[in-house]
Parts: structure tokens; C-alpha cells; sequence
């Protein structure tokens, strides 16, 4: 697996490595038109079959055949969309119920809540979802006034090598906005692929905080998340 910046994904199988460019041709693999979509096009996944998983390959588009690969036989992955856990999680923080977060913790062997506080599914949902890629967009809707202030003030900043030859060491400060200065400026929201702009020639707008383009990253404010990055 390799890392990526989506936010709202817990992994990501396929990286989307090929940015179709104006003008450009391409080549007769046609690899510019592959998409985030094609792990659920082509990569196998578990199936349960009367509550056991089936050693069969399964997709979502395509019939199984005699040209599928056999080294790929052993990829079984479950094809994750959204979680029971977050569902059942999410239908308390709307109702103010503690029906979800109690199936949650008998799963875990925890005392059930006598009633619903808005405390307990903060911690129920920071402990059941942790490294999910979710904090975000909880923070974002529980506090869109301050949430880029309780990120920055929470976070610990890390370290960026650079292994060219412009900067000593190997090491590079990134200079610029804060965290929170960044969140008040974009609203939280992510940039739009540049490419999606490009493709729609015009009809679509950048957010606010990102004019300008890729160039923000390096020279005028900081990463999404660490405020100030050095060695």
C-alpha cells in the first residue's frame, strides 16, 4: 500500500500517478484514463458465502474468466466503503442515543452508557475510528469556527528530508501560514485536482486559500498537518 493525502480514505489501493495534461497524447496504454476506481474494477476481494469467506475472486464489473491472472490468486481484500461502526455512531450524534455507542462497547467488553452526552460520542468515535482518517471531518463539524486552532494547538510538527542538494543537511523549514491561518483561509476544504480544473476548462473555481496552485505548499504556507516542519 502506498500513502497518500486523501483524508477520508483508510487506505488507498491504486495511486492515481497519471495526471492527464492539455494536449497531451499519451500512449496506446491509454494510462491517463485509469481513475482512483480501478482496484473496484479489476482487483480481487473477499466474499462470504453462509458467514465464510470464499476462496473465489470477486469484483464488482467484471465476470470471473480464464483471463484473469493466476498471480493474482491470493489477494483476498475486503473492499471497504463505510463502517457499521461509524453508521451506528453517526445515527446517535442525530438522535442523541446511546443504542449505537452501547453495541460498540459490548463488542468490547465495556460497561453500556446510562444516557446519551455529547462528551461520550466524542470519545467513543476518537476511539473507534482512530487512524481512519475521520478526526478531520469531526472537528470540522463540531467546531467550524476553531477547528484549525485545535488542531495546531494538538499537533507536535515533524520532520521533512530533502534529499537534494540545495539544502544542507538534508533538512528544509517550511516557512509561512500557520495551521489555523491555513484552515480560516480554505475553510477547511481541500484543494481541487488541478487537473479537474484544467478538464473542465474554466466552469470550476479553486477554493479560497489555494490561488496560488501547487506553489502554496513550498513557499507560502505550511503543511495540512504540521504547523512548522524543520530539523
Amino acid at each position: 500500500l502506498m500513502a497518500t493525502r486523501n483524508a477520508n480514505e483508510v487506505y488507498d489501493w491504486f495511486v492515481d500517478g497519471y495526471v492527464e495534461l492539455p494536449n497531451f497524447k499519451g500512449d496506446t496504454n491509454k494510462e491517463v484514463e485509469r481513475t482512483l476506481f480501478y482496484p473496484k474494477k479489476y482487483i480481487a476481494t473477499a466474499c462470504y458465502t453462509d458467514g465464510t469467506k470464499s476462496s473465489m475472486y470477486n469484483n464488482f464489473f467484471h465476470a470471473i474468466n480464464s483471463s484473469v491472472s493466476d498471480s493474482n490468486s491470493g489477494l483476498m481484500n475486503d473492499a471497504i466503503y463505510i463502517r457499521f461502526a461509524d453508521v451506528l455512531l453517526m445515527l446517535d450524534e442525530l438522535k442523541e442515543t446511546v443504542t449505537g455507542m452501547n453495541r460498540l462497547r459490548a463488542r468490547a467488553g465495556l460497561e453500556p452508557y446510562d444516557s446519551y452526552t455529547f462528551e461520550r460520542l466524542q470519545k467513543e468515535r476518537r476511539y473507534e475510528l482512530a487512524f481512519e482518517g475521520m478526526r478531520f471531518d469531526d472537528l470540522r463539524r463540531w467546531y467550524p469556527e476553531t477547528a484549525g486552532e485545535i488542531i495546531q494547538n494538538n499537533q507536535e510538527g515533524g520532520y521533512v528530508e530533502f534529499k537534494g542538494n540545495v539544502v544542507p543537511d538534508g533538512y528544509r523549514e517550511m516557512p509561512g501560514r500557520t495551521f489555523s491561518q491555513r484552515y480560516a483561509q480554505t475553510h477547511g476544504f481541500w484543494m481541487i485536482p488541478l487537473k479537474q480544473i484544467s478538464l473542465q476548462e474554466g466552469m470550476l473555481t479553486q477554493h479560497s486559500g489555494y490561488e496560488e496552485g501547487g506553489d502554496w505548499l513550498f513557499t507560502s504556507g505550511s503543511l495540512p498537518y504540521y504547523d512548522v516542519l524543520k530539523k
